[in-house]
């Protein structure tokens, strides 16, 4: 019996490694069959060549894109810093021009800036802003002199019931009927 058991266990331990040996080969090639698989579906559908390709393109044309829409932002900047600044330039050779408005020709005897000499001398009269200084004094001293009217219109009193007479900044006035102080008479009136 002994030689009997002793051949079935030799059997089936040579079943067995059999068996691991098979196993272990398949578990080689199922690796080799996963690893070109993986291999091919992260080049197609992960890291595709060509659709990095696609992408890059397509970011730098975004960056172009992008890079256009600042250079020309920029551009208008510089343009509005520009003509804020020759306005500024502008507004304040007109504050100063208004002080100057003794400098003007008259009639009888042109201005130092309208001087038949100076242009003659220069090829021109002289300018500012590409306009001619004497015409540049005389529209800043009209405005003036427009303005200085206004404000004497504002503050000039009129009589009341006139056209464009000032009303009282207190609103409208109480008045009797004797013509006196309220509170003289019984009755009262409001007079706008």
């Amino acid at each position: 019996m002994r030689g009997y058991r002793a051949r079935k266990e030799y059997v089936r331990m040579l079943q067995e490694k059999c068996r691991a040996e098979r196993q272990e080969y398949f578990d080689q090639v199922a690796t080799k069959i996963q690893r070109v698989f993986r291999g091919w579906y992260s080049r197609k559908y992960v890291a595709d060549f060509y659709e990095r390709k696609r992408y890059l393109r397509a970011i730098q044309e975004k960056n172009e894109e992008v890079a256009k829409q600042l250079g020309e932002f920029e551009q208008q900047q510089r343009t509005l810093h520009l003509q804020r600044t020759e306005m500024g330039r502008y507004s304040r050779f007109a504050s100063a021009a208004q002080s100057l408005h003794h400098l003007v020709s008259t009639q009888t005897q042109p201005g130092i800036y309208a001087s038949p000499y100076q242009a003659l001398r220069q090829g021109g009269p002289p300018t500012v802003f590409g306009q001619p200084v004497e015409m540049l004094l005389e529209e800043s001293a009209k405005s003036l002199i427009r303005q200085q009217q206004q404000q004497r219109s504002l503050t000039v009193p009129r009589k009341p019931g006139t056209p464009g007479a000032a009303r009282s900044p207190a609103g409208p006035q109480l008045r009797t009927s004797s013509g006196g102080l309220p509170g003289a008479g019984a009755s009262r009136s409001i007079r706008r």
